[in-house]
Formats: C-alpha cells, sequence, structure tokens
C-alpha cells in the first residue's frame, strides 16, 4: 500500500473563502501541509522552493485568462499535481460557456468545489476532494514505480544478452585464422544487422502496443462517458443534492474498477520496451568484436 500526505497550496484572492477552505484542509489526516496565497507569481514562488503535490484554485477571481495560463504552465511543468478548481458552481452555470472556450474546456475534466456549498455539507465535500486528488497521485506513483522496474529488469536482460553476445565474438576470435578472419567479420556483422533491424522492428511494434494501451485505459477510465453523463444531468436541471449523488455514483462505477486498471498495468508490465539505448549497445558490441579482433592479431586495416 503506497502512503502518502498531501502538500496543498490554495490560490484564492478572497479570504472568506480561502481562509475556510484551508481551515477544513488542515484538520485533515490527508495532509501535511497547507499554504494559501492571494497572487499567481507568489503561487510560482512556491512552487520552485517546496514540494507542492496538490492545488486548489478559483481561476474566475483570479482572472480566467492569466489562471488559464498559470494551470497549463503548472501541468506541463508538474504533470502529476491534480488540480481543484474551487469556485462559485452557481455562477459557472451562468457563464460556463466562457469559462470552458477554447483550450480551457479542459477544465471539464477537473475536481471541482463549490465554494457556497452549506456549512453542514462543506466538510464532506472538501473531504471527498481530498480523497480524489490523493487517488490520482497514488495511481502516478504506482505507474512511474512500474516504469522505473520495467527499465531496469530491461537494463539487466540486455546487459546480459550484449555481454554474452561478446564473450561469444571473443571466442571465436581466438580460434580463427587470418584466413578466416574476414568471412567471419561479414558474417557477424550482417548477423548483428539483422538483429538490429528486427529490434527496431520490434520497437515500432511495441511504440504502437504501448499507444493502445494508453487509449484503452483511457477508454476503462470512462472519461467521455463520464462528461456525457454530466452534461445529461445538467440539462435535466436535477437538484444540486440529487446532481452531487448522482456524480458520486458515476465516480464510484470508475474507481471500483480497480481490477481493470489492473489489468492495464499487467498489460504494461508484459510490454518489452525497446529504446535507443538499446541499439546504441548492440552497435557498441559490434565495434568492440572488431576491436578485439584488431587487438587479437586477426584483423588489419
Amino acid at each position: 500500500m503506497l502512503e502518502i500526505l498531501l502538500n496543498i497550496l490554495v490560490i484564492d484572492p478572497d479570504d472568506w473563502s480561502g481562509d475556510n477552505l484551508v481551515n477544513q484542509l488542515k484538520h485533515s489526516n490527508f495532509v501535511e501541509s497547507v499554504k494559501r496565497v492571494k497572487e499567481l507569481d507568489n503561487a510560482r514562488l512556491i512552487l520552485e522552493k517546496e514540494e507542492i503535490n496538490t492545488i486548489y484554485i478559483d481561476p474566475v477571481s483570479l482572472g480566467l485568462d492569466e489562471a488559464s495560463d498559470f494551470v497549463f504552465e503548472v501541468r506541463r511543468n508538474f504533470p502529476t499535481i491534480p488540480f481543484t478548481l474551487y469556485f462559485d458552481l452557481k455562477l459557472i452555470g451562468k457563464i460556463g460557456d466562457l469559462i470552458y472556450s477554447g483550450e480551457r474546456h479542459r477544465f471539464r475534466h477537473y475536481y471541482q468545489l463549490d465554494k457556497f456549498t452549506k456549512p453542514d455539507s462543506f466538510n464532506a465535500e472538501v473531504k471527498y476532494s481530498l480523497e480524489r486528488c490523493l487517488t490520482y497521485l497514488i495511481w502516478n506513483m504506482r505507474l512511474e514505480q512500474i516504469s522505473d522496474k520495467l527499465q531496469v529488469t530491461r537494463s539487466l536482460v540486455e546487459g546480459r544478452q550484449l555481454r554474452e553476445t561478446m564473450r561469444g565474438i571473443k571466442r571465436e576470435a581466438k580460434t580463427l585464422t587470418k584466413g578466416e578472419t574476414k568471412t567471419k567479420i561479414i558474417e557477424n556483422t550482417k548477423k548483428l544487422e539483422t538483429q538490429i533491424n528486427e529490434l527496431k522492428k520490434k520497437l515500432d511494434e511495441e511504440t504502437k502496443s504501448i499507444h493502445d494501451i494508453i487509449g484503452k485505459s483511457k477508454g476503462f477510465l470512462g472519461w467521455r462517458d463520464y462528461v456525457t453523463d454530466i452534461g445529461r444531468l445538467k440539462d435535466t436541471h436535477v437538484l444540486k443534492q440529487e446532481f452531487n449523488s448522482e456524480i458520486r455514483r458515476l465516480d464510484e462505477k470508475i474507481e471500483h474498477k480497480t481490477d481493470s486498471l489492473n489489468t492495464r498495468i499487467e498489460d504494461l508490465k508484459a510490454i518489452k520496451f525497446w529504446s535507443k539505448r538499446t541499439i546504441l549497445e548492440i552497435m557498441l558490441a559490434i565495434w568492440g568484436a572488431i576491436v578485439s579482433l584488431y587487438a587479437g592479431g586477426f584483423l588489419k586495416f
């Protein structure tokens, strides 16, 4: 079980709502630290100096264009940080077309927290938003760990194979006569060229496989269906309580499919990750073989 605590940055120029959120966050067992700023420049400074892993932001009060630039900038530089949009949902209902226009259409997929949630429900809503951020961070950490393990495992396997190839070539070099040297070099070179071409082909095939799995994972997460259902709920004008209940049900339907997500991760594990380094090491092996033959006196240029 991965354990992680949240170091949260709240960006909200409104004192009443910013302080209210900070006070709720500080009482959560999920949270290690909370900092609040009123301006985006100060937020940038904190991100440079401190280990922030979760952000709550009011893009409306900060100015939509400036806040959008900040959000997308952070997503580029710190792609694992989850955002929660902390704003007035009633206002969003009135100016949603403006808020979600252009590149900001991605905001529809971000977590949201209503500033004007009733006091008796606010604590539960904050807790729920924290759980979602925590889940996002844990899955990202798991995928990073899997990727690291794959790279280490792959490196070890490749290293053993290349060392065995080198040992075989060196053994052959010691037994070759001068008359056999040229023929053998041509044979080994052709053999290694064939191997390199096969590796390049596998690289293309496996890159496609990775893209396929990523595509299937997106399908599993159900974001498109999720957004469609939210749109349907919005258009039916249900009461807020019913709307929140339905959204929770959709979230649970997605999050309960952890077995399916684990299957996707196992698919990723099964893929042999080839890299440019693999090709480079084989090329070095060819060069090493030629150097060995030359050093042994079997090859002259």
